[in-house]
C-alpha cells in the first residue's frame, strides 16, 4: 500500500517471487492507495539500496529456475517522491473495461519459455541417445547395435516431437492474433478475446506437454541420463517450476465457457 504523508508517498508491503530484483537498478511496485474508496492503484519506483527496502534472496529455494533470483522484497516505510509514482486510479473492471491484448502478450512470453525449454530438453535428449545411450538387450538380440535405432525409441521421439510442433504452432497462432489486434485501427473485444483464448490454450497445454517432454527424455536416455554431471534434469526442473506461474485450470474454464456460451474472457491485466 502507499499512503500520502507529509507531502510525499510512503510505501509498505511485501512482494513474493520478485523475479529480477537482484540485478535491478529500479524496482516497479504495484500498490493500492490507502484511504481511497474506489480501490485506486499506483505504480511506485524505488531503488534496491533505498532505506526501508530489503531484498531477501535466500527465500527462493525452488528446485528449478534457480537463476531467476526470485526472492522476496520487503518494503518498510519507503519514501517515494511524487515524480516516482504513477497514480493510476481505480483498477479496470474485468467486464466493462476497454479491450486489451496486454495480458495475451504477457502470457505468450511465459508460454514461449515453457515451450523453449521443452525443445531444449528434446534436442539435448536426442544428442545423448545418439552418442551415449546403449541399446536394450532385446534390441541387441535383434541385431540393433545403437540405441537411436531402436524402433520404440524412434517412435517415442516422434510422439514427443509432434507434441512440440503442436505447441509451437498454437503459440505462433496466438502471437499472430496479438499482432493482428495491434495492427487494427483499434483493439476490438472479439480480437482481444480470440488472442487471449488462443494464447491461454498454448500456455495451458505447455504446462502439461512441455513438462511431459522434459521428463520423458529419461525414458529414452536410460539411467545414465540421470547422471548429475550431464544435468539433463535441469530442463524438467526449470519447466516444472516456471509452468506453475499461473494455474492452467482457470484457462480451461475460460476456454470452455467461450465454446459453450460464447463468453469472452475477463480483462485481467497481465494474467489470463
Amino acid at each position: 500500500t502507499v499512503t500520502r504523508r507529509d507531502g510525499h508517498w510512503v510505501l509498505n508491503g511485501t512482494k513474493y517471487y520478485a523475479t529480477g530484483t537482484l540485478g535491478a537498478t529500479w524496482i516497479a511496485v504495484a500498490a493500492r492507495i490507502e484511504g481511497r474508496e474506489n480501490g485506486d492503484t499506483a505504480t511506485a519506483f524505488v531503488r534496491p539500496d533505498q532505506e526501508g527496502v530489503t531484498l531477501d534472496l535466500e527465500s527462493w529455494s525452488a528446485f528449478g529456475q534457480r537463476g531467476t533470483a526470485s526472492g522476496e522484497v520487503r518494503l518498510n516505510n519507503v519514501v517515494v517522491d511524487d515524480d516516482l509514482l504513477i497514480d493510476e486510479g481505480p483498477p479496470p473492471d474485468p467486464i466493462t473495461a476497454d479491450p486489451s491484448v496486454l495480458g495475451a502478450f504477457d502470457q505468450a512470453l511465459h508460454a514461449a519459455i515453457d515451450i523453449g525449454i521443452a525443445r531444449a530438453a528434446l534436442e539435448d535428449g536426442a544428442v545423448f541417445v545418439r552418442t551415449r545411450s546403449r541399446p536394450w538387450k532385446e534390441a541387441l538380440d535383434a541385431g540393433i547395435e545403437r540405441a537411436d535405432q531402436e524402433p520404440h525409441v524412434v517412435r517415442r521421439f516422434g510422439e514427443l516431437t509432434a507434441r512440440l510442433y503442436a505447441l509451437e504452432a498454437l503459440l505462433a497462432r496466438g502471437t499472430a492474433l496479438i499482432d493482428e489486434a495491434y495492427a487494427a485501427p483499434e483493439v476490438t473485444r472479439d480480437a482481444a478475446a480470440q488472442a487471449s483464448l488462443t494464447v491461454a490454450a498454448a500456455k495451458a497445454l505447455a504446462q502439461q506437454d512441455a513438462v511431459e517432454i522434459a521428463g520423458a527424455i529419461f525414458e529414452l536416455t536410460g539411467t545414465s541420463g540421470t547422471d548429475g554431471a550431464v544435468n539433463l534434469d535441469r530442463h524438467w526442473r526449470n519447466v516444472r517450476v516456471h509452468s506453475l506461474h499461473d494455474p492452467a485450470r482457470w484457462k480451461y474454464v475460460h476456454l470452455g465457457n467461450h465454446t459453450l456460451h460464447g463468453t469472452r474472457p475477463p480483462r485481467l491485466g497481465l494474467i489470463l
